[in-house]
């Protein structure tokens, strides 16, 4: 009985840990995915994974259910979340690389193949081990597949977010590791699935700390998931592009104003508004920066940021670098020691020390 009322109460405990995770991923975003639908997509994704492994948890602990139907269901569970799991990974990536209707039908495969496992352990139960083996291998294969496609799509993106938005985004790469492991663990814990035995209340403990990993992780993302649902809004005006218009005289002309202005140090900012903000359009921009700069937008823009960080630190050698590099747009600390190094041919507290060495001689 005492171990019936443990296992009545950790359902009882993951059921509310997993509806609170559901709840914090529909509502936590910032104001400005409102309207994203891509990641609406997402957010109910991941609530679906959590509201299936929360129903599968219940109905183990309230109701009788035949164990041959139950490990089905789990098997069903672990393996249809953890392949939602991957959807999720790669519509962060590129939200136009997968839709809701191949999401629907892969899951209506897994929920197909997991009932014909029900009905072969029923009428031809010779075979059924057999049958989900196949089943079990056919879903980490599954898993590794859409592992290498987020992988593939990260990487892509994140050339894409540069070249849009002139911006380093080496935070991505870091964002596509956290989802690579999450998909890795989710493979474990599913790989570990038919050798539970005696060990399922730490299984389960893991699984919802696997949840509460991939839940924060999702609501940390949201933000970046905003700017690459911009960058492919805009992808397809950008390739039937306009004909050149204005005269890069013009250009030069606005440009030198908007540096004066310092707007340079505004970030997270497109090249195609800065274009625009500057009355051309992004061809003639890209190719003014081509022919008369000689270099591209985003490493010229970045070497103005670290002049003006450089005047900063000058004028106050107290400010941490993080306000520095805050303050002249680059959101990333790494970002920032790496522009810098790159420009200046040492760290930032090197030249810190070496301005304030010429200083006082």
């Amino acid at each position: 009985m005492g171990t019936l009322d443990i296992n009545v109460i950790f359902a009882f405990v993951t059921s509310a840990v997993q509806l609170a995770l559901a709840v914090m991923v529909l509502c936590l975003h910032p104001k400005r995915c409102q309207t994203c639908g891509k990641q609406r997509t997402a957010r109910l994704l991941l609530a679906l994974s959590l509201l299936i492994s929360m129903a599968g948890n219940l109905a183990r602990s309230f109701f009788t259910i035949p164990d041959i139907v139950f490990d089905v269901f789990f098997f069903w569970s672990c393996s249809t979340q953890n392949i939602l799991m991957g959807f999720i990974s790669i519509l962060f990536a590129n939200p136009t690389r997968i839709s809701r209707r191949f999401v629907a039908l892969n899951c209506l495969a897994y929920a197909f193949f997991n009932l014909a496992l029900i009905v072969c352990a029923a009428a031809f139960p010779s075979a059924f081990t057999y049958v989900f083996i196949c089943g079990f291998v056919a879903g980490i294969v599954q898993s590794i597949h859409i592992c290498r496609v987020a992988v593939k799509e990260y990487r892509a993106t994140t050339l894409l977010l540069e070249d849009y938005y002139a911006e380093d985004f080496n935070y991505m790469l870091r964002y596509q590791n956290r989802f690579i492991a999450a998909i890795a663990l989710g493979m474990a814990l599913l790989v570990a699935v038919p050798f539970m035995g005696g060990v399922f209340f730490v299984w389960r403990i893991l699984f919802i700390g696997f949840y509460i990993y991939v839940a924060v992780l999702f609501i940390d993302q949201s933000y970046s998931m905003n700017l690459v649902s911009q960058l492919y809004d805009h992808l397809e005006v950008e390739e039937g592009a306009r004909e050149s218009s204005g005269s890069l005289e013009r250009l030069g002309v606005a440009l030198k104003k908007w540096v004066d202005k310092k707007n340079y140090v505004v970030s997270d900012v497109s090249t195609e508004s800065i274009a625009e903000s500057l009355d051309t359009d992004i061809l003639t921009f890209r190719e003014y920066f081509r022919q008369v700069v000689g270099e591209d937008f985003r490493t010229w823009r970045q070497r103005l940021r670290i002049e003006e960080a450089c005047r900063l630190m000058a004028e106050d050698p107290s400010m941490s670098y993080e306000i520095v590099s805050e303050a002249v747009g680059i959101n990333d600390r790494s970002n920032f020691k790496k522009s810098f190094a790159k420009f200046k041919g040492m760290s930032p507290s090197e030249w810190k020390k070496s301005a304030i060495h010429t200083g006082d001689s």
